[in-house]
């Protein structure tokens, strides 16, 4: 996506020092809460927030850009993302930071009042109304909650351990591997065909899966699904002599094009997930079972509510 003039590419979301970044933090939410939606600075800042987790998002200046916060009994929320950089990613690297410290604290769940025009935000991140309706504050909110499935401990029968990847070179190996390990289906997320699957080592692990004629599926979820054709990618040709093992959607949902998120899953458990694609960084497991079933969840909310490709029929056989 292009980026919004003036706005620098990069960002990076941190656990937060209450202590060192209060005013980093106050700042974010009174300039999102009090001066945007005019909630009373009285009850923007309450008597749990130095007990609550927060993150805190910067920009390649160390600029704060955003911030949210997790609270004891699993409640997310004081999710500010500063206005001109909405749109970018921002909030979705946030609340996956925030799910992430909920899991490592053994919370089974997470939940949040939702402000009803963000409602499509946290849908597409996996979160379900969980209540009726209310107004907090003036502003009319639903409850929702996300159920979490812990992270296994590694044993002799089942490899669960999720590595954490921040180097494009090992990011892009790990999705080489996810491919290899699978039996008859892989589902891809990505803005864009792009160089993680541009390599020969990955066209022929997708080949290989197409050809096995074992049922195999795959499945593929663009942003941007032109530029396939516009970059001569090299997965195209197998595209075009296999479309009915390939199956490509676009997304088109507005909530769904703010999520930057990327995955690669198989159906041996196995996933990479960058929470931002604009970020070298990213989530990897051979074997993940409830996280891949978390991912894929996701994965097939946002297939249910994408088009297929019509402007690429040749190309998908769709």
């Amino acid at each position: 996506m292009t980026a919004k003039k003036g706005i620098p590419e990069g960002f990076k979301v941190d656990q937060a020092d209450y202590a060192r970044d209060f005013d980093a933090l106050r700042s974010i939410r009174e300039t999102v809460f009090v001066n945007e939606q005019s909630v009373p600075r009285d009850l923007e800042l309450d008597a749990v927030d130095s007990q609550c987790v927060h993150v805190i998002a910067r920009d390649l200046h160390e600029q704060p850009i955003g911030t949210g916060r997790l609270m004891p009994d699993g409640r997310i929320g004081r999710m500010a993302v500063l206005a001109e950089w909405r749109s970018r990613g921002v909030g979705g690297v946030m609340l996956h930071r925030l799910i992430e410290l909920a899991r490592s604290r053994g919370l089974h769940s997470v939940h949040l009042h939702a402000q009803i025009d963000a409602r499509r935000f946290y849908a597409a991140h996996g979160f379900a109304v969980c209540g009726a309706g209310f107004s907090e504050a003036n502003i009319e909110h639903v409850p929702m909650r996300l159920e979490l499935a812990p992270i296994k401990q590694p044993s002799n029968n089942d490899v669960a351990v999720l590595h954490a990847l921040r180097d494009e070179s090992r990011i892009h190996q790990a999705i080489l591997e996810c491919l290899q390990g699978a039996r008859h289906g892989v589902d891809l997320l990505r803005l864009k065909l792009d160089a993680s699957v541009a390599n020969a080592d990955a066209i022929e692990a997708m080949r290989r899966l197409a050809t096995s004629g074992r049922g195999a599926r795959i499945r593929i979820l663009l942003h941007e699904p032109e530029s396939a054709l516009r970059d001569m990618h090299p997965l195209v040709p197998l595209l075009q002599r296999l479309p009915s093992i390939f199956a490509i959607r676009e997304i088109d949902d507005p909530a769904d094009r703010e999520d930057l998120g990327e995955m690669t899953l198989n159906d041996q458990h196995g996933i990479v997930w960058r929470p931002n694609a604009k970020l070298s960084e990213a989530h990897a497991a051979s074997h993940a079972p409830g996280r891949r079933n978390q991912l894929g969840e996701t994965f097939a909310q946002k297939w249910e509510r994408a088009t297929p490709c019509t402007r690429l029929r040749a190309l998908s056989g769709l």
